[in-house]
């Protein structure tokens, strides 16, 4: 339980990191354009710069992600007062999700139908020669599609249905997945990489929030998708926990060592492939072969127990079906989960998946007076499940089958774990 609540405090960090994270950025940068400030435009002299509409966006996204999945400490105690202070909530975050959603379409369309509606500079004007901008202040198109996708979940998210909260993962995997080929891309040196089209890249630190907010979506939704899996504790979350780090780490390093050889003159580019797949084979399939090695070693524990479980299992029902006393076990739901041999000779019946309340009826159970029904709810089973104790309680047993009739005394224990 405590490890639980470690991990879930954990998540809630996470998303309120991103969503702290958006917000810083889209305010240092709307700050940089009003102090003409290039470091916190561009991050660096010869990176493109995030445009004033991109970090608006952040801003939004990041109060977006705030309002929708982190529940405020200031709530009243009153069921009206919490209803009404999550329905504002709920309202603001969705007017942030929509302005974002339509400024992303407005600037899509821009490129799309080769025209200028004046919102890429309504505030801020950036020089006509800006670095890697097609048009000044105009977003980049995997920037747009970025911030389609990200308010596009979130809206799905609030709407609280499984199916919207699968569009949601997608959409949030696919905008980790354009943000991380952009920051590859800066982190290689490949302008086509860093914004997918070669006129108009992504900002770094755009890349960076995008991913941020993507892990935020994320982790909000940690019994679905990849998180589900990584937070599994069996071996397929052991796997994924160890392999996907350090295979993507890897993976990653082996690329930067291979394109900065080549372009040191260390190797041509088909040398330079084939070290870089030796390498990767070299390396990674050790590391399969282990955990494979490992997984089997588990399995063969796991069937160890499995088989000791079954023994123990095999004994206790010899135990009971040797016993001359009666003895019924029930879940919490009324299914019965023991049944010994001499209670069905006493009742003349085996376990039935009846619901509780037919109980009676089914088994023919009637008071000492041997007329009145007994209440089903009153039964000693149907007490024990609801925790009470009840000792000696006699019951008479008659239906066509028994037409004289089975005397009883029945003793009723909840089982405790």
């Amino acid at each position: 339980m405590k490890a639980q609540l470690r991990l879930s405090s954990f998540l809630k960090l996470l998303v309120k990191t991103a969503s702290m994270w958006a917000m810083l950025v889209g305010v240092l940068v709307l700050l940089g354009w009003v102090l003409d400030l290039p470091t916190l435009k561009s991050i660096l002299p010869h990176y493109v710069t995030m445009k004033v509409n991109a970090a608006f966006c952040f801003f939004l996204l990041g109060a977006a992600l705030w309002l929708f999945l982190i529940p405020s400490p200031s709530l009243s105690d009153a069921t009206d007062d919490r209803k009404n202070t999550a329905a504002r909530r709920r309202r603001l975050a969705g007017a942030c999700v929509v302005l974002v959603m339509a400024l992303a379409l407005l600037t899509l369309s821009q490129y799309l139908f080769q025209w200028n509606l004046g919102i890429d500079e309504l505030f801020f004007r950036e020089e006509p020669d800006a670095i890697a901008t097609s048009s000044p202040g105009r977003m980049a198109p995997a920037t747009i599609v970025g911030f389609i996708f990200l308010a596009g979940a979130l809206f799905l998210l609030d709407r609280s249905t499984p199916l919207g909260s699968l569009l949601a993962i997608l959409l949030a995997h696919a905008t980790a997945l354009i943000a991380f080929v952009s920051l590859l891309g800066y982190l290689y040196g490949a302008e086509s990489l860093s914004g997918f089209f070669s006129y108009a890249s992504m900002a770094l630190h755009t890349s960076f929030t995008f991913l941020m907010l993507s892990i935020g979506v994320l982790v909000s939704q940690p019994e679905r998708g990849v998180v589900r899996l990584l937070l599994a504790d069996d071996p397929g979350g052991i796997t994924l926990r160890v392999l996907f780090p350090t295979f993507a780490l890897m993976i990653v390093l082996l690329g930067l060592l291979r394109v900065y050889g080549e372009r040191a003159g260390l190797y041509d580019s088909e040398l330079g492939t084939t070290l870089y797949t030796v390498a990767v084979l070299v390396l990674l399939l050790p590391m399969i072969w282990w955990h494979a090695l490992v997984l089997s070693r588990t399995d063969q524990h796991r069937r160890e127990l499995t088989e000791a479980l079954e023994r123990q299992t095999n004994i206790l029902n010899s135990v009971l079906d040797s016993m001359g006393d009666g003895v019924v076990a029930a879940d919490m739901d009324g299914k019965f989960i023991i049944w010994n041999k001499a209670a069905e000779r006493m009742l003349g019946l085996g376990p039935s998946n009846r619901p509780t309340e037919e109980w009676s009826s089914h088994y023919g159970v009637f008071l000492p007076d041997r007329q009145t029904p007994y209440p089903s709810d009153q039964l000693p089973l149907a007490r024990a499940l609801r925790g009470e104790s009840v000792d000696l309680d006699e019951q008479f047993i008659r239906r066509p089958d028994i037409p004289n009739g089975v005397w009883l005394s029945v003793t009723g224990r909840p089982l405790l774990d």
